[in-house]
């Protein structure tokens, strides 16, 4: 090899080393700049949390209640009123269960159901029921005898068919056995 092979290839060598230091020193560079901006971002994060816990501080406060809304003011009357009531209640009521303590109770008196404007009893036990709409026959087997499960009977003393097709106003024939 000649001397100016030589002496190329130590200069290309020499370059190439150069060329490798400001490459690495680039990626050093943009390494920093991605640092940079990473740390601007998260300034300005915390500097939004600080500015935005600052307005909500005095969004908090209370108003006085020489400025408060009257209706509120209307309302915290009102509930002083039923608190005073609820309390004038509560004495009542252990008066009145130191009172029933101490006295003898009362039988109530038995007071026997008048039947219903719908039905009519004869003394053969024979009742005439007159159908309310919306009524089924289950429904009047139970109110009239007391189970549903006797829905047929009516429907045989009846001649009724189809129990679908009652109709109000139409008037029954119930034998009641007791």
């Amino acid at each position: 090899m000649s001397e100016e092979e030589n002496s190329g290839d130590v200069l290309f060598n020499k370059e190439s080393r150069i060329f490798g230091h400001i490459h690495a020193i680039d990626r050093q560079i943009r390494k920093q700049q991605r640092m940079i901006y990473l740390w601007t971002i998260l300034f300005l994060i915390s500097g939004l949390a600080w500015i935005f816990a600052y307005f909500t501080k005095f969004q908090r406060q209370e108003v006085p209640p020489s400025q408060a809304d009257p209706r509120l003011q209307q309302l915290q009357a009102e509930n002083t009123d039923l608190q005073q009531a609820n309390e004038a209640l509560k004495l009542e009521l252990e008066a009145l269960r130191s009172q029933a303590a101490t006295e003898p109770a009362e039988e109530p008196p038995v007071v026997e159901p008048s039947p219903p404007e719908s039905q009519q009893t004869f003394e053969n036990g024979i009742i005439k029921y007159r159908v309310q709409k919306g009524e089924t026959l289950w429904r009047i087997a139970t109110k009239v005898l007391g189970d549903g499960h006797l829905h047929t009977s009516i429907m045989e003393e009846n001649d009724i068919a189809d129990p679908s097709n009652l109709e109000a106003g139409m008037v029954l024939t119930i034998r009641k056995n007791e």
